[in-house]
């Protein structure tokens, strides 16, 4: 479990929305801190954030289409002997917002 990357995500408003962002936080769950590591199966990871399998499928095409998620090369095999791909979440894109100028402070 990556808290890192969990408070990144937390702290980059709008960086994904609805159940892309549900399954952002799930993938954050199961990675290491460098945002590495992620091959739970999209199965288990939208009955985690309680979405639908097929949501969990849109929501991860959303966030490799925008570059959050990162679909890495390797394949992790699970103890049925069947085989999911490896993820990563380029941390890169997760920016702190920073404050707008034109708000007045306490607004």
């Amino acid at each position: 479990m990556s808290l890192k990357v969990i408070r990144r995500i937390m702290e980059t408003p709008g960086c994904a929305k609805g159940s892309a962002w549900a399954l952002l936080v799930a993938m954050a769950n199961r990675g290491d801190d460098d945002g590495i590591g992620i091959f739970e199966s999209i199965k288990s990871l939208s009955a985690d954030c309680g979405i639908s399998e097929s949501t969990g499928w849109r929501a991860l095409h959303d966030l490799l289409r925008s570059g959050l998620v990162v679909k890495m090369r390797e394949m992790h095999k699970d103890k049925s002997g069947h085989y999911t791909c490896c993820y990563r979440i380029d941390v890169s894109k997760l920016v702190k917002c920073k404050p707008d100028a034109t708000q007045p402070q306490g607004a």
